[in-house]
């Protein structure tokens, strides 16, 4: 990655354009001029790319090719210097900007793309060879003639063979028999009635395949497929072992209506269940072929069930393994009941689990777990009163620039006051209350109320923290908590031009006197919020998506209900302002709160369908 990134850098600093490094298409935009000026030289000539592009059986000169040309760029990857289309006698002419050496590639309606030193291409940048480019001759001449030969075509449907509905989030691969051949892969998009085609192919032996994309269906993705009727998962059957046909296609070839039924695979649902606090526990399952560990797929769990979903799995015996997130504060399972180092489980006679030969959902019993670290106390009013569904949290302060209480898990005290909190992804954790909406001032251990002066607990402080590197199980870590005789600020947020609510929005406190991000609330399923215990002063609000992103941030302040945000540091961007604040004294609640969300990009809330 770090190589990655200066190429990137580099492309960047000499102003190259950006499908330089890439595979411009055959139908893209003509990419930006390089911010090289002038023309390519060689000596005092200025060098000229020209030449012809002929249909390669007729010898007919082809109109309206794409022609483009590369010279070896940072690295020797390919830097875009020039593309044209060819006149009505297939000729082209191109002036470079800059360069010494050259190499292009010509593509065209209904021929196969070949590159400039005759190789078969399929009109990219990475197709070209490095030792293949041409240098100017003394009068600055570059002659590059093109034969094409005519493409062949596939295309056909693909359809979902239990109900020959159209399967959604489902792509194919068109890939050459020959590894020699591995940069002629072609990538097929399967349309809204899932119908495809790909033309333009070279002659030779291609596997064609199916499966789910990215962002499939995660209950039950669709298994690949491999021409003609093949599937694999590479748990139970490999795709590489696959006895796989080839499409062997000639020049021109046309092969129509190939009817390609995929199938849906079984799902796994597993999830981890705490023997402490009784909480789900974060973590991905593993699925492997008992006696082949490598041979596997996972998937982490999800809100609200917490279960992990694994597919698509075909009929069998299989492994499970799950993991906890926070693997410093729970052991790994396999399945059922074998505890273990997550980084050196042992499979061997581990009880394995059959997958049914009918596809569907099937869903192992909660798997129980031990917490590794605990930390347990009591919640209770100034006299002793048990106080139930008081929120408590672990974290830790985050270091500037960036500002705010990082929860690692939180639970709700029970009708005894007593809470147990389990996981913990550091070494020590702060342990504070996050109780809202009930009258109390929050606290963080020990007994430090969290008032505006600190920021709410949210302010980067020496608080008391509780340490597991000699300790696993603390116990005692308890709270008193005062009534709060502060304000309480009632609103929603809502979308501006028709109100709809917006669930989940963070809602920020500034108080003017330290205008930096701290105490937040979320609003509820209704786009409600409420916000106690305010001490008497003067407040701003902010609302965004999200409670912590690295650097600054842009919301929505209110009452302007205008985008400002936080820098980096925690510090407002909002201020100063004319619009005057939201003034709370003891006891006072101001209500009718509106905090307007402008309606998002439609690609966006479409998510980029």
């Amino acid at each position: 990655m770090r190589y990655l990134t200066l190429v990137v850098l580099c492309l960047a600093q000499l102003g190259a354009p950006a499908s330089a490094a890439g595979a411009p298409s055959r139908t893209s935009a003509e990419p930006a001029a390089a911010t090289r000026t002038g023309a390519a030289r060689a000596g005092n000539a200025v060098v000229t790319i020209a030449g012809q592009v002929r249909d390669r059986t007729s010898q007919a000169p082809i109109a309206g090719a794409e022609v483009s040309f590369y010279t070896p760029g940072i690295f020797q990857f390919p830097d875009f210097v020039g593309r044209t289309t060819t006149d009505a006698e297939g000729r082209y002419r191109i002036v470079p900007n800059f360069g010494s050496a050259f190499y292009g590639v010509a593509a065209a309606a209904g021929h196969a793309a070949r590159a400039s030193d005759d190789s078969r291409c399929e009109s990219h940048a990475e197709c070209l060879s490095y030792d293949s480019r041409i240098t100017p001759d003394a009068a600055g001449n570059v002659v590059a003639d093109f034969a094409l030969s005519p493409g062949a075509v596939v295309s056909g449907r693909v359809f979902d063979r239990d109900d020959q509905s159209r399967p959604y989030y489902v792509s194919g691969n068109l890939e050459p028999v020959d590894p020699a051949d591995f940069r002629l892969r072609r990538s097929i998009a399967v349309d809204a009635d899932g119908n495809f085609r790909v033309g333009e192919l070279h002659a030779g032996a291609y596997r064609l395949s199916f499966g789910a994309t990215q962002g499939g269906d995660r209950n039950l993705p669709y298994l690949r497929y491999y021409w003609p009727d093949l599937h694999c998962n590479d748990v139970q059957v490999l795709c590489a072992s696959l006895p796989v046909t080839p499409i062997v296609l000639g020049e021109a070839a046309q092969i129509a209506d190939l009817a390609i039924g995929v199938r849906r695979g079984s799902q796994l649902r597993a999830r981890l269940r705490s023997s402490g606090n009784g909480q789900y526990v974060s973590q991905y399952t593993r699925v492997s072929l008992p006696g082949q560990p490598g041979r596997y797929r996972e998937a982490t769990s999800f809100f609200p069930d917490n279960f992990a979903v694994v597919a698509p799995l075909l009929p069998g015996s299989v492994n499970v393994a799950l993991y906890p997130d926070a693997a410093s504060s729970y052991n790994a399972v396999v399945y059922p009941d074998r505890a273990c180092n997550g980084w050196s489980c042992d499979f061997g006679g581990a009880a394995t689990v059959e997958i049914p030969a009918e596809d569907g959902i099937h869903t192992l019993p909660d798997v129980p777990i031990a917490p590794l670290r605990t930390i347990r106390g009591r919640v209770v009013s100034a006299d002793g009163q048990p106080l139930a569904g008081v929120r408590v949290a672990a974290g830790n302060l985050r270091a500037p620039p960036v500002s705010g209480f990082d929860e690692h898990g939180s639970v709700l005290s029970d009708a005894n006051g007593d809470y147990q909190l389990e996981a913990f992804y550091s070494a020590s954790v702060v342990v504070r209350t996050r109780q809202d909406a009930m009258g109390w001032l929050d606290q963080a251990w020990q007994y430090i109320e969290c008032t505006d002066g600190n920021l709410f607990c949210e302010l980067q402080s020496d608080y008391p923290r509780i340490r597991f590197d000699t300790q696993a199980h603390h116990a005692g870590i308890d709270f008193r908590l005062s009534r709060a005789h502060g304000g309480t600020l009632l609103g929603r947020v809502a979308e501006t031009t028709t109100l709809t609510p917006q669930p989940d929005y963070v809602v920020f406190v500034i108080p003017m006197n330290t205008p930096r991000r701290g105490k937040f609330v979320r609003s509820d399923t209704e786009g409600r919020f409420r916000i106690d215990d305010l001490p008497a002063g003067a407040y701003y609000l902010l609302a965004h998506p999200r409670a912590y992103d690295t650097g600054a941030i842009t919301g929505i302040f209110y009452p302007s209900n205008q985008p400002c945000g936080f820098t980096a540091e925690g510090w407002t961007t909002c201020l100063p302002t004319t619009v005057e604040p939201l003034t709370v004294s003891d006891g006072s609640v101001l209500s009718d709160l509106t905090i307007l969300i402008p309606r998002p990009d439609p690609i966006f809330s479409d998510g980029f369908r």
